[in-house]
């Protein structure tokens, strides 16, 4: 059995729990963290086989653990800690390989570095396009004639934001992007959108085109009897050429550059001289 265990419970609550026969895995970036130590401790205190999985190998963790991991993910240099992130999967990955003599995974780790070079070497400009995705969508509109489509706001590859709209181009029905809300009234459409301004709410003609917004939806656990009914389903398969329209790239990057260094900040004693030299940059 696999269970995560709240740090509070050591930190905040203090609370004694039985782990004996129970190993307790910590996984960290710094292995400084005080809940995370005491989480450690406690579980140690408590009987548990302590093992961390740690990108500094010298941490408190380390020492707080019987069996430390040094994952040499080397030094982070964003919040997110995406290289230990990646490193401790890698390592949590190892770690069931060898627990349960498991060969065939133990080779597909062993073949990931070669994977990762190929994949880091690959040319991934080739993705689709906000417009031949937007053509894409129309095909499948013309075949199902839905009276709603609803699609993202915009893609975490590239933050276009341009499919939706250009599907309504395209389909010549209205749009109303960014719905954190939706009510359907008959042959119309309410929405709220998430505009900078705040909520905006407005009306459409349906068929229309709905791109949605982080709030439309509420994620919901899916009972196992529904999930096992969606395997039941069919899913239909239909490749892009064979809906007659062109993928190809029609953009092209020409060069990537990094954004120009930070100036300095400069301290001020006072109004007065804050003033003064913003008058100085044209900025009043």
């Amino acid at each position: 059995m696999t269970s995560s265990a709240a740090p509070s419970l050591s930190s905040v609550y203090d609370a004694e729990t039985d782990l004996r026969d129970v190993v307790f895995i910590a996984i960290s970036q710094s292995g400084k963290s005080p809940d995370l130590l005491a989480a450690a401790e406690n579980a140690r205190a408590c009987g548990a086989l302590v093992v961390a999985l740690c990108n500094t190998p010298d941490a408190p963790l380390m020492n707080v653990a019987h069996h430390g991991i040094a994952l040499h993910a080397g030094s982070e240099t964003s919040v997110a800690a995406t290289k230990s992130f990646i490193a401790s999967l890698a390592a949590l990955v190892h770690l069931v390989a060898e627990w349960t003599q498991n060969r065939e995974l133990s080779a597909a780790l062993a073949s990931a570095p070669v994977q990762l070079r190929e994949a880091w070497s690959a040319d991934w400009r080739a993705g689709i396009e906000p417009l031949a995705a937007a053509r894409i969508f129309l095909k499948l509109v013309e075949k199902e004639s839905p009276q709603l489509v609803i699609l993202g706001k915009q893609g975490i590859d590239d933050d276009n934001n341009q499919t939706g709209q250009m599907l309504a181009a395209l389909w010549n029905r209205p749009q109303a992007t960014f719905a954190s809300k939706v009510e359907l009234d008959g042959a119309k459409a309410k929405v709220t959108r998430e505009v900078d301004a705040g909520l905006e709410t407005i009306e459409v003609d349906l068929p229309a085109v709905i791109t949605s917004d982080l709030r439309l939806n509420e994620p919901r656990y899916v009972k196992l009897p529904d999930i096992m009914k969606a395997k039941k389903k069919q899913l239909d398969t239909i490749a892009i050429a064979d809906l007659g329209v062109d993928a190809g790239a029609q953009f092209k990057t020409l060069k990537y550059e990094p954004p120009a260094s930070r100036q300095k900040g400069v301290m001020v004693k006072d109004v007065g001289e804050l003033v003064a030299a913003l008058k100085q940059k044209g900025l009043l």
